[in-house]
C-alpha cells in the first residue's frame, strides 16, 4: 500500500493512512441482496474496508459511511444512526411501492447524503427529499457472455417472479403471439404441475424452473423474449435490467411502451417495440439493430464499472478527491 509521507508538524489524515470503512447492509436471505448488496459489497473491498451487517442490527456499525441496500432502517438504528452523524448513501432498488411510502421515509431521505436509483424516474420523485439523487446501472450479471445469432424460427421466453405470471398469462389471452413461449419462473417444483394446467392461452407453453443455468440454456434457445410491465407505481419504476439482460445478449426483445426500460433504451438511441409488433421484433433488421447496443452493453455493465459509478459517489460523500 502506498504511504503518503507529510511533514511531520503536520496531522495526518486518517483517511489518506488507511483505507475508509464502508458498511453494507442489511444482509438478507433476497435476491436484491444476493445480486446488488454481496457483489456491490465484495467489488468495493478494492477501494475500501468493507463489514457487512445483518438484518436485523439495532445500531451503526462502526465505520466512515454505511451503504443501505433496499430495507429503510427501523427507527432505533435511525436514531443511533443520526446521534452518529454518519455518512449515508440509501440504494432503495424497487423498495417503494408507491408514492406514500416515499413521503413515510422523508426523515431517512432527508438524513441520505445521497440515493442510488437504478431508474431514472425515480430522480424527481426523490429529489425533494435529498439533494443528490443519482442513477447507478445494475451490472449484467446473467447476461451471455456471446450475442447469439438470429433465428427465424423457434420459441419466445418470459424470465420473471412467480407473482407477475398471472397479469403476463392474461396479457397473451388478449394478445396470442402465435409462438412457443417458455416461461423461466422461481416456483415451488411441487406445484410444477398445477401451474403448467393453469396457463389456458392459445400458444404452445412450457413451464420451467428458474435457475441460473435453466435461464442461460433458455436464453442460448431463444429466438425473442418479452415483457410486460403493469401501469402502478412499482411497475412503471421498475429497473431496465431484463431488456438490459436480453439485448446484452443479442436477442431480439419486446415491452409495452409504457415501460421504463422502453423509454431507457429510447432515450440511448434504440427503439424498443411492442410485443404486438411481431413483424419488427421478429426480424432481422431489429436483431442487426441491437447488435451495436449489445456490445456496448455487455462491456459497459461489468461489476467493474458499476463498482466505479458508486465508489465516486462514495468518495464524493467522504471529501475524498
Amino acid at each position: 500500500m502506498l504511504v503518503l509521507k507529510l511533514p511531520k508538524n503536520k496531522p495526518q489524515s486518517k483517511l489518506l493512512m488507511s483505507k475508509p470503512r464502508i458498511a453494507i447492509g442489511p444482509e438478507m436471505a433476497k435476491p436484491s441482496w444476493d445480486w446488488v448488496g454481496f457483489d456491490l459489497s465484495r467489488e468495493l473491498t478494492k477501494y475500501y474496508d468493507v463489514e457487512v451487517f445483518p438484518l436485523g442490527t439495532l445500531s451503526p456499525p462502526e465505520c466512515d459511511l454505511i451503504l443501505i441496500i433496499k430495507n429503510t432502517p427501523r427507527p432505533i438504528f435511525l436514531n443511533r444512526l443520526n446521534r452518529r452523524k454518519n455518512k449515508t448513501i440509501y440504494l432503495p432498488i424497487d423498495n417503494y411501492q408507491n408514492a406514500f411510502a416515499i413521503e413515510r421515509d422523508k426523515r431517512f431521505l432527508g438524513q441520505c447524503d445521497s440515493v442510488l436509483v437504478h431508474c431514472e424516474r425515480l430522480i424527481p420523485v426523490l429529489t425533494p427529499f435529498c439533494k443528490i439523487v443519482e442513477f447507478i446501472e445494475h451490472h449484467n450479471r446473467f447476461g451471455l457472455d456471446e450475442a447469439v445469432q438470429y433465428k427465424s424460427s423457434g420459441y419466445a421466453i418470459w424470465v420473471g417472479s412467480l407473482q407477475y405470471l398471472q397479469a403476463i398469462i392474461e396479457w397473451l389471452q388478449r394478445h396470442p403471439l402465435g409462438m412457443q413461449i417458455k416461461f423461466v419462473v422461481n416456483y415451488p417444483s411441487a406445484f410444477r404441475e398445477k401451474l403448467t394446467n393453469a396457463l389456458p392461452i392459445r400458444d404452445p407453453h412450457e413451464v420451467i424452473l428458474w435457475t441460473p443455468q435453466s435461464q442461460r440454456e433458455a436464453m442460448v434457445g431463444a429466438k425473442a423474449a418479452f415483457d410486460i410491465k403493469g401501469t402502478d407505481f412499482n411497475q412503471m419504476h421498475k429497473a431496465p435490467v431484463k431488456a438490459q439482460k436480453f439485448i446484452a445478449s443479442g436477442i431480439p426483445f419486446a415491452v409495452n411502451p409504457e415501460s421504463y426500460s422502453a423509454e431507457y433504451f429510447k432515450s440511448r438511441g434504440l427503439e424498443i417495440p411492442d410485443p404486438t409488433d411481431t413483424e419488427y421484433w421478429l426480424s432481422k433488421d431489429y436483431w442487426e439493430n441491437i447488435q451495436p447496443v449489445s456490445q456496448e452493453l455487455r462491456t459497459r455493465l461489468t461489476l467493474e464499472n458499476v463498482g466505479l459509478t458508486c465508489k465516486h459517489v462514495i468518495d464524493s460523500a467522504l471529501g475524498i478527491p
